[in-house]
């Protein structure tokens, strides 16, 4: 019975990390396409949003790692890196 729980409770938790990320999908692909719409509009926008985007994924990858070594899972930040570097 107590399996069933934490098997429960995983899931619970899992369901709401995919939720949560394919919000963050919805509204990172709207920023792509507002980041194109500004660069046809104007081309000297290029270089501003280079420098946002690339920011924007370096702190993302910052958190992520940090986040891992607070709760000491560096293993599963790894993991990740190593899939999107070679899966992807």
């Amino acid at each position: 019975m107590k399996t069933d729980v934490i098997e429960d409770l995983k899931d619970e938790n899992i369901t709401k990390i995919r939720d949560e990320l394919d919000h963050a999908k919805t509204l990172i692909e709207n920023s792509f396409s507002l980041s194109f719409e500004a660069i046809n509009k104007d081309p000297l926008n290029e270089k501003y949003l280079i420098d946002l985007w690339s920011k924007y994924f370096q702190n993302l990858n910052y958190s992520f790692l940090r986040e891992s070594e607070k709760t000491n899972n560096q293993k599963l930040y790894k993991n990740v890196i190593k899939y999107i570097m070679f899966k992807s």
